[in-house]
């Protein structure tokens, strides 16, 4: 079983246009507990930044601009952080 510091160290990336939701969701994950909440309010930036930092987890927000247009986003996310989940991993625990 997965220990309660083990999914609070999981990290986090939030991707969201409006600047009072991404404060929100980091104040609120934050008082949570989580320790890793990284942000960007670019849809362009995500692939980048997923491959730099190997996220556990994506707050995605599928209704700003540039994300409904973008399948290349949505798909590159859901097909690379499906090929990724391992056994046992922080998002394997979060799934079933």
């Amino acid at each position: 079983m997965i220990a309660a510091a083990d999914i609070l160290n999981a990290r986090l990336l939030i991707v969201d246009d409006q600047e009072d939701n991404v404060i929100l969701l980091q104040q609120l994950l934050s008082e949570t507990g989580y320790i890793s909440i990284a942000s960007t309010m670019n849809p362009h930036e995500v692939c980048a930044l997923h491959r730099k930092n190997q996220y556990d987890l994506i707050l995605l927000d599928l209704q700003m601009p540039g994300i409904c247009r973008s399948s290349r986003i949505r798909s590159y996310l859901f097909l690379r952080c499906s090929a990724q989940t391992v056994k046992g991993s922080v998002v394997d625990a979060i799934l079933t």
